[in-house]
């Protein structure tokens, strides 16, 4: 099993943070905001948890700041190739 980690945008410095093990590999954003570097930490996971606090639906014309959109998330992972994708750190107005 191995552990890696990167630092990703936040107000409070956070890691992502990449399981690799058994041939599978799985990777935890934690909250950020969208960032390519993410993209390719993430290269061919199997499955990417990503922050999706954001939503472009309630305010469209606003940057995210700190966190990303489900649509960024869901960019994120294409980019990266990642099988699966879970959504977490999700507003309760959704």
């Amino acid at each position: 099993m191995r552990l890696s980690t990167i630092p990703v945008r936040h107000s409070v410095p956070p890691l992502a943070v990449q399981i690799d093990g058994n041939g599978k590999s799985v990777v935890y954003t934690g909250e950020t905001e969208c960032d390519a570097s993410i993209a390719q930490f993430s290269s061919g996971a199997d499955l990417l948890i990503h922050d999706a606090n954001e939503s472009s639906i309630l305010d469209p014309d606003k940057e995210p700041f700190n966190h990303t959109t489900a649509y960024g998330a869901g960019e994120t992972a294409q980019l990266a190739g990642a099988t699966r994708l879970a959504l977490v750190h999700i507003q309760g107005v959704f």
